[in-house]
């Protein structure tokens, strides 16, 4: 993971209503981020994670036109919240990027957010942990501090080693409550199953796709909430988003979370 520069402006935003209509959460890619349809890989995650927490994986996006943001897009529209059934989240029994035994369950009495990020991500997973540091502190002001768990959705690099070396990057490694987990292929594909996330690896190009979505967990372990991050994409494949978007998502965060605590 690369350390985040300072998002700019310089690349046109996408239409996120256009996006959202497609239903989220959706896919992002390290480098060249093209529409996919593989039958097979979202076949994974479907089933289970409906029939289990009304989570579907995302449907194939299709192209949209890169306009500006509606200024008219409410907060939820914006981070394309979706309340879930309130089910326990399933068991995540994994390792951390010490090495050390790691259970969902430990975390029971503390509000949880869950998130999937590859451990060789580079700009699009840099916006996502700017916006959960962001919120991290808007919530400590608040006397609230959540446990945030990712959880490695790069199957080429699960080892302890790889989730480390994401770990120690800025601004992961500024969040004070989160933990990065990692497993075996195997386990790694029961979790990505279970939670709806569908990924797509080309070992030989490089390329990656993986489902784009964070969960809130209150302190009795209920899934509560899915929003749904984003970042615009130049043409040739970088991810940014200017600092007022990534200011309004963690906001968002922030504030639903806070709901989630009450």
């Amino acid at each position: 993971m690369s350390g985040l520069e300072t998002p700019t402006d310089t690349t046109e935003p996408l239409d996120r209503a256009a996006m959202f209509a497609a239903g989220p959460p959706r896919i992002q890619r390290r480098t060249i981020w093209i529409v996919l349809a593989v039958a097979a890989v979202l076949g994974i995650g479907g089933a289970y994670a409906d029939h289990s927490f009304n989570v579907q994986p995302a449907p194939s996006p299709t192209p949209v036109t890169q306009t500006a943001t509606p200024q008219h897009e409410t907060l939820a529209q914006f981070i394309g919240v979706k309340t879930l059934d309130d089910n326990l989240a399933p068991a995540i029994d994994l390792t951390d990027s010490a090495g050390r035994s790691f259970s969902l369950s430990q975390l029971a009495g503390r509000p949880v957010i869950l998130t999937f990020l590859g451990a060789t991500c580079e700009e699009s997973c840099d916006v996502v942990s700017l916006e959960l540091l962001k919120a991290e502190a808007t919530l400590a002001s608040a006397h609230i501090r959540p446990a945030v768990v990712i959880v490695d959705a790069d199957p080429q690099h699960l080892s302890v080693a790889s989730a480390g070396a994401a770990f120690k990057h800025r601004p992961l490694s500024d969040l004070s409550g989160a933990t990065f987990v990692t497993g075996s292929l195997t386990e790694m594909e029961q979790i990505w199953k279970t939670y709806g996330v569908t990924i797509e690896d080309d070992p030989t190009t490089g390329v990656l796709a993986y489902t784009n979505v964070v969960y809130l967990i209150d302190a009795g372990g209920h899934l509560r909430d899915s929003l749904t991050p984003f970042v615009n994409e130049s043409f040739s494949g970088d991810g940014t988003l200017p600092l007022a978007e990534i200011n309004r998502f963690a906001s968002g965060i922030a504030d639903y979370l806070e709901q989630v605590a009450r």
